[in-house]
């Protein structure tokens, strides 16, 4: 398949190779190989025991 022509693959580009995909499931889904890693979200009582209270 030939790129959009005036676009080059980028670091921004979200084209995979064929050979990455799973051959069982063909998992075409959006993810965004670019995007960083979520970080995990905080029990509210361990954001609330870095809090002073004064």
């Amino acid at each position: 398949m030939a790129l959009q022509p005036g676009r080059d693959n980028s670091a921004q580009s979200w084209s995979v190779d064929v050979a990455d995909l799973d051959a069982e499931t063909w998992d075409l889904s959006v993810k965004n190989p670019n995007a960083p890693e979520e970080t995990p979200l905080r029990a509210p009582r361990q954001k609330t025991s870095n809090l002073s209270l004064a």
